[in-house]
């Protein structure tokens, strides 16, 4: 497909990322290929690019097996993407997405991505926490919260880096805890002090 490419977003001197799938001039495409073709790129999200009455772009977002209303890493490798195919230049666009509008910054070298403002939902049991993860440590000034940007997932504070890193995961239980909060993962994070918070996400 020569309207497909696959890209790593985040990447640290062109190494790791995260891999989304990123497709181009998806107008013609029906609902049913767009899932098919996700399943078969099978990364997390892949996005497809349209058009819009109301924006620049409009894009939508496909996981193998559902479709999100919006991916933060997908967005960033879809303008990525198409500021290398000289689609767009260095400047400040907007998409319209399943969350609403939001504005995306191109510059020379980088992506800027808004979001919407959090909201918070319910707060979380650290006792179902605990059944989802093997050696979690607790933030003991933070407690695990579900909360939305524009897909709710659980976000879950713990105590340092070491303890991050060193988390086994439940997946089951993961998964039904999730779908029992009505979101898509759990998130783990660590205040830092060399970066803002280190994450792993257990979508």
């Amino acid at each position: 497909m020569d309207n497909l490419y696959r890209v790593s977003a985040f990447t640290k001197d062109g190494q790791g990322g995260n891999k989304a799938g990123v497709y181009i001039d998806a107008d013609q495409l029906t609902d049913v290929e767009m899932q098919d073709i996700a399943r078969k790129v099978g990364y997390s999200e892949t996005a497809f690019v349209l058009k819009s009455d109301v924006a620049d772009f409009k894009v939508r977002f496909f996981t193998p097996i559902a479709e999100v209303d919006i991916c933060g890493h997908a967005t960033i490798a879809t303008f990525f993407t198409l500021k290398q195919l000289n689609i767009v230049e260095t400047k400040t666009y907007s998409q319209e997405t399943k969350a609403g509008i939001l504005k995306i910054k191109v510059t020379h070298d980088e992506i800027h991505m808004q979001q919407n403002i959090p909201i918070f939902y319910n707060k979380v049991s650290k006792d179902l926490i605990k059944s989802c993860f093997t050696h979690v440590d607790f933030d003991e000034n933070l407690d695990p919260y579900v909360l939305s940007t524009g897909i709710k997932e659980i976000f879950v504070p713990v105590k340092n880096k070491t303890v991050l890193n060193n988390l086994i995961p439940n997946i089951e239980q993961i998964k039904k805890v999730s779908l029992a909060h009505d979101t898509i993962g759990i998130h783990v994070f660590a205040i830092a002090d060399d970066v803002d918070a280190y994450g792993r996400n257990f979508a």
